[in-house]
Order: C-alpha cells, then structure tokens, then sequence
C-alpha cells in the first residue's frame, strides 16, 4: 500500500472516529439534533470532503434511526439496544447505516472499519461481536441480491 493510500485511509478513519463520538453522544444525551454534529465539527479540522462525508451519514443515521435499530435488533443476538454499551452501539449504527444507506461505501470497509473502532473504544469482545453482527448483516443482503438477481433472469 503506497503511503498516499495509507494517509488517505488514516483520514477517512479519523473522519468516522468524529462521526462515531457524534453518535455516541447523540445517543448519551438522547439528542438527535444537529447540535451534536456541530460540537464536534468545531473541535476538528477535517477536509471538506471529509467533513461532508460525516455530516452527510449523520442525517442518514438520524433519519433511519429506527431501521438502524431494527437490523441491529435482528442480528444481536441476545442483546437489547439499551443494554448495548454507548460504544458498541455508536460504532454499530455508524456502520449499519454506512451499508445500508450510504452508495458508494463497500459493505467489506464499512464493517472493517467498524471492527477497528470496537478495537480502539470498546469492551475486549466488541471486535470480533461486531464482526459477527455486521458480516451476518452482510451476509443476509448478499444471499438477498442474489435470489433477486436469480428471479430476474
């Protein structure tokens, strides 16, 4: 990987670390207005195109929050979104949304970069959890597109 490509991950990564503490703190104060988004916003200096990305998947995630909720209801097993910790629920909704709604992210990156946030703010078993839950996400559209691909034909 040429550095180019490792600097421009590093900022994208930097840009969802700023989108997942909105989320986090989003859901610590129950608050789904922008006011969220713009604390953290003036605290960071991200490029344009970086801080459009985040303030764009933010207004995705607050506008199908409950369908966000829904799929990880589905897939996490034996949890409840209130007994979720705010870190793993953050990092969860960021990347549902991310699959779900946002065109041109590929599910694979949306999902590995969940798993490296989990690694960098949650509990010891949040990776490989939230590998689970979003690869089964994954996995459920993929088998999905490919039965409607199939009728197609």
């Amino acid at each position: 990987m040429s550095k180019r490509n490792e600097k421009e991950i590093l900022k994208r990564r930097d840009a969802r670390q700023t989108l997942m503490q909105i989320a986090f703190q989003m859901e610590a104060q129950q608050d789904t207005s922008d006011d969220p988004l713009f604390m953290q916003l003036r605290e960071k200096e991200l490029r344009d195109d970086l801080e459009a990305y985040v303030v764009s998947t933010y207004h995705k995630l607050v506008l199908h929050l409950d369908e966000v909720d829904d799929v990880i209801r589905k897939y996490a097993k034996g949890w409840t979104i209130n007994r979720l910790p705010k870190a793993e629920l953050a990092i969860l909704r960021i990347a549902v949304t991310e699959i779900l709604f946002v065109d041109d992210m590929p599910d694979a990156i949306a999902c590995n970069e969940a798993v490296e946030l989990a690694k960098l703010y949650g509990e010891e078993k949040a990776p490989s959890y939230i590998n689970g839950i979003l690869g089964n996400l994954i996995r459920d559209r993929e088998q999905t597109a490919a039965k409607e691909e199939k009728s197609d034909d």
